[in-house]
């Protein structure tokens, strides 16, 4: 949900229901040159730079940004603020392709007393473009520690304005995940988990979870809208 992978009838992509260009923050961004710096008096900050991996120059630039992070027990704050800009597409018929840009503020906290931590963020993701939609993204977590158990459980919630069905008229778009989860340490380096999942679309939203596709509409290839995807995942990590 927090990445925005959309299912539509040409297959899935990120926030691909904002319309043409919108994209999301990789996890994991190619041909990257990163700085942070010292944190002083618990501020601390990090910033990213990115050419464009494909190594067009339209764009130049594929991501860049940053975030500043205030460290002071038991709390940690964090603003952030990053451009990513899409694969050349045309925005109207016979345009040239050009990347688009997507802007990416958020802003979070974290409580951790050693017994117990809380989370929260909110992130707006807003492309560049007149007629594309912007999605708001409001997070909540929990983590409790209780010896070799630790229980988890995690919302997210996905609000759009501006989205546009095939005809153009505006629709109401919104999702809702939930995860919840607890891990057993069977030692200090294996640990046995456990984790539940669902997404709840609303209105038009077509976000999957797990890759798992959305169900098409009869006789069509567009994924029914509406739709809950459940998820169980049962494994093992071990550190070595």
């Amino acid at each position: 949900v927090g990445g925005g992978v959309v299912q539509s009838s040409r297959g899935a992509g990120y926030n691909t229901d904002l319309g043409v260009g919108a994209s999301s923050l990789p996890t994991r961004v190619p041909k990257a040159i990163t700085y942070t710096t010292p944190r002083l008096g618990g501020v601390n900050g990090q910033f990213i730079y990115a050419t464009n991996a494909a190594g067009t120059s339209n764009p130049d630039v594929a991501t860049q940004g940053g975030v500043v992070s205030y460290l002071t027990d038991p709390f940690y704050f964090a603003a952030s603020y990053n451009q990513v800009w899409s694969t050349p597409v045309a925005l109207t018929p016979g345009a040239a392709p050009s990347g688009v840009r997507t802007d990416i503020p958020a802003i979070g906290v974290v409580y951790d007393n050693g017994k117990l931590v809380l989370s929260a963020s909110y992130t707006l993701m807003a492309p560049k473009v007149a007629q594309d939609g912007i999605a708001r993204l409001t997070t909540f977590g929990a983590i409790l520690p209780s010896g070799r158990i630790t229980y988890r459980a995690s919302a997210i919630y996905r609000d759009t304005s501006g989205v546009r069905d095939s005809t153009g008229k505006e629709v109401h778009d919104a999702a809702l995940g939930i995860m919840l989860g607890t891990e057993y340490d069977l030692s200090r380096r294996t640990t046995f988990y456990v984790r539940l999942g669902m997404v709840r679309n609303y209105g038009a939203s077509t976000i999957i979870l797990n890759s798992t596709p959305l169900p098409f509409e009869a006789g069509t290839f567009n994924p029914q809208t509406g739709i809950a995807t459940k998820s169980l995942a049962l494994g093992m990590s071990h550190s070595f």
